[in-house]
């Protein structure tokens, strides 16, 4: 099926649901559906959901006793860090509202940009889940960027990063950054999204990536007045978001920055090819990628 999208093949259908096992690592086919054959396809990736077990989730996320480090679920952890909508299912199975609160204090702790939505039996309508456009657009960003801006937060082995600038970057040194941080981490990197201001560049700057490949396109122009900062999010496996920081902040400087960006690593080269591909999303039918942790089936709609 999937090669079948990416040659252009006419299929009958308007969205494809992909559902993964709760044990499933979704990189591999994030990866596969994010490849640059895919753009001149019918299709695209629109997102990634996964569904949390309220009532259980803790067990993998963050175990206690003297077992906890056996039971710790590495691929419920990687799930969240790269969803674009966390459904917290089984609320009503929770222990406490505190119990609850916890979860969810959790899953932002690797995902702080990810929405989340609570619900029992599964029960989410269609249209929450289609039409993310969590690869297309700044939208989806936009509306978390106050609950992500400037934070660094960490589990045992998934850190989400928060990188900021006020002032705006130089696509030469942003494309080396990212490029560096591809080729030195791309398995550490799990998830990479970012709207970003770029010199001379009316427009917002969007930066969407998975692993090695990182893809980026010019998004709305900025409205008068309102400040042009750049604001990107790095998920992934224990990154040092010190060093991170330092080595971001290097893209706006005018002098040379590849000391800097040695230990933190440079960017992968953003493919302008995508842009009208990710323009264009009326035209191309959706594809969403889904897993949960914890959770062998959707319920439902």
């Amino acid at each position: 099926a999937v090669r079948g999208m990416a040659a252009g093949a006419i299929l009958p259908f308007d969205y494809v649901l992909i559902e993964t096992s709760g044990l499933a690592d979704p990189g591999p086919l994030m990866q596969v559906l994010w490849r640059r054959e895919m753009a001149t396809s019918g299709f695209y990736l629109d997102g990634v959901v996964s569904i949390v077990d309220a009532a259980h989730a803790m067990r993998h996320l963050r175990p206690s006793g003297p077992l906890g480090l056996m039971r710790r679920r590495a691929e419920a952890e990687k799930q969240v860090a790269v969803s674009d909508l966390v459904i917290l299912n089984k609320v009503d199975l929770s222990d406490s509202p505190a119990a609850l609160e916890d979860v969810s204090r959790a899953v932002e702790a690797l995902n702080a940009t990810a929405p989340q939505l609570r619900t029992s039996h599964a029960l989410v309508g269609a249209a929450t889940l289609l039409h993310l456009r969590a690869y297309a657009s700044d939208s989806a960003l936009e509306l978390r960027r106050a609950a992500a801006g400037g934070a660094a937060s960490h589990s045992p082995y998934v850190s989400c990063v928060s990188l900021e600038s006020r002032a705006p970057l130089r696509l030469d040194a942003l494309q080396s950054w990212l490029r560096a941080l591809a080729e030195d981490r791309s398995d550490d990197v799990y998830r990479i999204k970012g709207v970003l201001a770029l010199r001379g560049e009316p427009r917002r700057f969007i930066v969407h990536g998975v692993h090695a490949q990182i893809h980026g396109f010019a998004g709305s122009e900025w409205r008068d007045g309102e400040p042009r900062a750049s604001s990107l999010v790095v998920i992934g496996h224990r990154l040092e978001g010190l060093r991170l920081d330092e080595s971001f902040a290097a893209c706006a400087s005018d002098g040379e920055s590849q000391a800097a960006l040695t230990d933190a690593g440079e960017c992968a080269p953003c493919e302008e090819e995508e842009a009208a591909a990710a323009e264009e999303p009326a035209k191309r039918r959706r594809v969403e990628a889904a897993g949960g942790e914890g959770e062998e089936s959707v319920e439902g709609s």
